[in-house]
């Protein structure tokens, strides 16, 4: 074990081979039949060979309905695979030690190394998705839309890492999670192992230590192990409502639009191995919240556009206070004004410009505050943006 400044250089390569094809069937082409107006089937095939991982096939099968002029009926099945990349599969491998709070200690605290990077025995990722949804344009008012869709995505072996953000801080409190991934009773012969292929070591316990010059098991003898490499997770399974209205209306004062887009997530569990529990990753610090939602609204006179947007994310729980407290919903505003020069004049120096000036976040909203969390920052960097008000501008010419 060299120390930080050892560097792991891998060479490696893939060839893959791809071939694609989509068929759409017309069953019924649209008429008058009554609810039977339009039936359509579209079946598509995705076929891949990679020199290091086998080959896949990968099928597709939709199907779209009509019952009624106006709503269509929609519904699809696939499957997916992701070999890991490149860097996945090689990345640099490294150790850290951490003090981290632990129930089972006697002290309440035990020191832990964490086994981080790149896995070359990473398998590949497979996923089947299904989804069914309408959309609906009334006749009576045509110049409305609404979309709902139903999702549900399982992965097995996706590749992640078994802990992330602030769960790794609470990967003692929350041990069950993590199965055989962490080992609580080392040997000499399972540390050497464990570090056998670190190019670079950090201490982040707060306690002194020299990995050069000290023992870790001498120093520190109930050191817990913790293989935080990238891994091929046991199940992923996420499902979810999409839902769109969009409304466009000509008016003395010219085009009004309206778009509302909400997505909803009902479940988002996670198996990090195949012996560990199922458990909830929603609505948690670091992790998806279940409402998001960005509608806008807009009016277009000529060469000249305005929008207001609304960005909307639901309120969760921060599990990482005693008691458990609340991480307030977050709302912001934006703003776009453009103007296309060329629908004012046919030539000269205006002709082809287009002007977009755009204002985020305009009333300078702060992130909710995320407290005890122990990255030291004091929002929740996946779910928040901390950039206050930002104005731009963008000029474009063309010829």
């Amino acid at each position: 074990l060299e120390g930080a400044a050892a560097t792991r250089v891998a060479d490696i390569d893939r060839n893959v081979q791809s071939v694609f094809a989509e068929l759409n069937i017309p069953m019924i082409a649209e008429g008058e039949t009554p609810g039977l107006r339009l039936l359509e089937l579209s079946v598509a095939g995705r076929y891949d060979n990679y020199s290091d991982f086998g080959d896949a096939f990968n099928p597709q099968v939709g199907l779209i309905w009509s019952p009624i002029e106006g709503l269509i009926v929609r519904g699809a099945y696939s499957t997916a695979f992701r070999a890991p990349d490149l860097f996945a599969l090689s990345a640099n491998r490294s150790v850290q030690l951490r003090t981290l709070v632990d129930p089972a200690s006697p002290g309440a605290v035990s020191q832990v190394l964490f086994r981080e990077g790149g896995n070359a025995d990473l398998d590949a990722e497979e996923a089947t998705t299904w989804s069914v949804g309408f959309d609906y344009e009334p006749a009576f008012a045509p110049w409305l839309r609404a979309s709902v869709s139903y999702y549900d995505i399982d992965y097995t072996g996706r590749i992640d890492r078994p802990a992330t953000g602030d769960d790794v801080f609470t990967a003692l409190i929350n041990q069950g999670d993590f199965g055989a991934l962490i080992d609580r009773t080392p040997d000499a012969a399972d540390l050497d192992a464990f570090i056998a292929d670190a190019s670079r070591t950090d201490n982040f316990s707060g306690l002194p230590f020299n990995f050069e010059t000290q023992n870790l098991l001498n120093v520190f003898p109930d050191l817990v192990l913790f293989d935080n490499r990238t891994a091929n997770i046991g199940v992923d399974t996420v499902s979810g409502l999409d839902m769109q209205l969009n409304a466009r209306l000509e008016t003395e004062i010219g085009l009004l639009s309206l778009n509302v887009n909400a997505n909803h997530i009902l479940s988002f569990e996670r198996q990090v191995t195949q012996t560990s529990p199922q458990f909830s990753t929603l609505n948690q610090p670091g992790k998806p919240v279940d409402t998001r939602i960005r509608g806008n609204i807009g009016l277009t006179r000529s060469a000249i556009s305005g929008f207001v947007h609304i960005n909307y994310t639901d309120s969760y729980v921060n599990t990482l206070t005693t008691p458990v407290s609340k991480l307030e919903a977050f709302t912001t505003v934006d703003a776009t004004l453009n103007v296309d020069a060329s629908q004012l004049v046919d030539s000269g120096v205006l002709s082809g410009v287009r002007v977009t000036l755009s204002a985020n976040n305009i009333f300078d909203e702060d992130p909710p505050e995320f407290v005890g969390n122990t990255t030291n920052l004091n929002f929740d960097g996946v779910n928040a943006n901390p950039l206050g008000r930002f104005i731009s501008a963008r000029l474009v010419k063309s010829w």
